[in-house]
């Protein structure tokens, strides 16, 4: 919870050094699928699995130069019991909207020098989230940050490998939608892993 807000404050203050490199502005579509990890909170008797399908989400970003960029991105999930008899049932919709700040890791650490094929990213920013389930919805603020790893396709497309951990603010409700839950602060914690493609938009440079 910590290391999420810490890692977002680290993202948005590089910005204002990063901003001075050369511009190279680009435009880009990702989309991807996945796994979700609903960590907590539940009710006693309910749990999901540790990998429980299905994640989807889709963004756009915005890279401002070689270096950095922003990206709005929209996810959505669906959790479920587990199903090795240790959890009652249950069917819950995850839906969570985000603004990235994103730094180009590989950038930094000179990836160019010894291969055109990989890239590194790092993203974190804020975001709403809302959870749907047993005639009950619930809405929340949240934290969230990831690292990226893609392999060049094309000069358009890549593919794409993505850990995500995303922290809720006042999370009021557990993740079955069974009991409410009232403890301030970083009190929900979501991790989500995808595969997907980006495409670049617009005129090649």
């Amino acid at each position: 919870m910590l290391r999420s807000l810490l890692a977002c404050i680290l993202i948005l203050c590089s910005l204002q050094t990063f901003a001075q490199r050369r511009p190279k502005t680009r435009y880009i579509i990702d989309a991807g699928f996945g796994t979700s990890n609903a960590v907590e909170p539940y009710t006693l008797g309910y749990r999901s699995p540790t990998f429980g399908i299905f994640h989807a989400e889709l963004g756009a970003r915005i890279l401002m130069n070689d270096l950095f960029g922003y990206r709005i991105i929209a996810g959505y999930d669906k959790i479920e019991n587990a199903k090795d008899g240790k959890s009652l049932p249950f069917n819950t919709t995850y839906y969570r909207g985000s603004a990235e700040a994103i730094i180009d890791l590989g950038e930094i650490l000179k990836f160019d020098q010894f291969t055109t094929f990989f890239g590194l990213f790092l993203h974190g920013g804020a975001g709403y989230s809302r959870l749907s389930g047993s005639g009950k919805s619930a809405g929340m603020a949240h934290f969230i940050n990831g690292l990226t790893v893609n392999l060049v396709l094309t000069k358009r497309m890549t593919l794409n490998y993505d850990i995500t951990r995303v922290n809720h603010v006042y999370q009021q409700i557990t993740f079955d939608m069974q009991s409410a839950h009232s403890e301030l602060g970083f009190d929900g914690l979501v991790f989500n892993m995808s595969l997907g493609l980006s495409i670049e938009l617009g005129k090649m440079r």
